[in-house]
């Protein structure tokens, strides 16, 4: 388990931190940073595409860590044009089903060597050890 010192000097584990964020024990989840993997094709032409294809990614990693959207508490939203976020809320909504969890969207120049991916998620999720 990952450790990090508190000013005091006692160390405080991950599971603990997660803890105090979320009121459950809890398994932390990290999801991002996949495009390049879920872009080995050739990107989809539209926004929209790219974000539902991004988004079902999503879906499977959680889903494979026996997660779902229920259980994301932060989601951070890349875009090589913030524009095109009017179009990815939506979209991202509709997977959620409810307000997006702590959303922080950022404009940023590339996403990966690959030429054409325009959207990424990062979603941080705490599912019960249970």
């Amino acid at each position: 388990m990952a450790e990090t010192v508190s000013p005091q000097g006692s160390g405080v584990s991950l599971s603990d931190e997660l803890l105090m964020l979320t009121g459950t024990a809890a398994m932390p989840v990290f999801v991002g940073g996949t495009a390049a993997e879920a872009y080995a094709q050739i990107p989809a032409a539209t926004i929209a595409q790219q974000a539902h294809d991004a988004m079902e990614n999503q879906r499977k990693l959680l889903e494979s860590a026996r997660a779902t959207f229920d259980d994301v508490f932060r989601s951070n939203w890349y875009l090589t044009d913030i524009r095109d976020w009017a179009v990815i809320e939506p979209i991202v909504a509709g997977y959620f089903g409810r307000e997006l969890p702590v959303p922080q969207v950022v404009e940023v120049a590339r996403l990966t060597a690959k030429p054409g991916i325009r959207f990424e998620p990062d979603l941080w999720a705490a599912r019960s050890a249970a």
